[in-house]
């Protein structure tokens, strides 16, 4: 396989082999490895020193092999049982269009000019991490590439939805550091929880923008209550790596030599409940 047609000589590019010929010189790969290295415009010779083993998932699945579970994965998961829920979840992408000719209501052909426009796709069924570990799809057919500047619409569906876990699980991604925005009092805030009152009602806990940095944050006066926060009211969700990654992991971390979700399982969440017991408010805190 000669790849230098692929990859620029002039550095260095990841790339992912699923399969390869057996070296004539007796470098003999098995079929039941996936590898995972560098390629450089030496290719083979460079290449083999930074092989690494990888295991692949049983047989009959297609995907690559990804050990590890990410903050993405955590991400997907949350809104995959707000689909269960019940609850009506859109993923929002923005895309370039060229100059192009469209057909107007009296069938006349109009000139769009190029520029930036939205799409809005429901998830009705699945979301989940695509094989590279890097984007998420929605239904097997709608592709979110650039996950950091994607967002999720989140609403409430009469008769549908299970209205105290929606209110989990929007609490859930704020709390796991995703930025959750919602406009109240005519207002756009950063939601920090979400609580089901007894009475039926939801009582949400937020930040003025103006007061959403760290330095701010950690003043627990700064955060505003709405006691009566309507169910029609959309959430918009946006994928925040970074403040994920810091909030799950205690620094110095290896993100890549632990389990995503099993120290969010067995680690975060119970921090988040104690201090939610004590009567914190995780997003202040963390």
């Amino acid at each position: 396989m000669n790849l230098q047609a692929v990859f620029s000589p002039a550095d260095w590019s990841r790339v992912q082999i699923t399969s390869i010929t057996p070296h004539p010189e007796g470098f003999d790969l098995s079929a039941e490895i996936h590898l995972q290295g560098m390629i450089n415009e030496l290719f083979y010779r460079e290449y083999v020193s930074t092989i690494q083993r990888i295991e692949l998932p049983p047989k009959g699945v297609t995907a690559f092999a990804r050990p590890l579970t990410t903050t993405l994965d955590i991400f997907a998961d949350i809104l995959q049982r707000l689909v269960k829920a019940g609850a009506i979840v859109e993923a929002i992408i923005e895309v370039e269009e060229e100059e192009h000719l469209e057909e107007d209501e009296e069938g006349n052909e109009v000139v769009v000019e190029a520029g930036t426009s939205e799409i809005w796709a429901m998830v009705e069924k699945e979301i989940e991490v695509d094989k590279t570990g890097l984007s998420l799809l929605a239904d097997e057919h709608f592709a979110v590439e650039d996950v950091d500047s994607a967002w999720f619409g989140i609403s409430y569906s009469l008769w549908k939805t299970n209205r105290k876990a929606l209110c989990a699980l929007v609490t859930e991604l704020a709390d796991a550091g995703h930025f959750v925005q919602a406009n109240i009092n005519d207002e756009d805030v950063r939601i920090l929880e979400l609580e089901f009152l007894d009475t039926g009602k939801v009582r949400a806990y937020y930040l003025s923008l103006e007061d959403e940095s760290k330095e701010k944050r950690g003043d627990t006066q700064a955060y505003r209550t709405a006691d009566d926060l309507s169910l029609s009211t959309m959430v918009f969700v946006r994928y925040d790596e970074e403040e994920a990654l810091s909030r799950l992991y205690t620094p110095p971390f290896d993100a890549e030599a632990d389990d995503a979700f099993e120290v969010y399982r067995e680690v975060f969440l119970p921090r988040i409940r104690a201090a939610r017991e004590n009567g914190e408010v995780p997003g202040l805190l963390f």
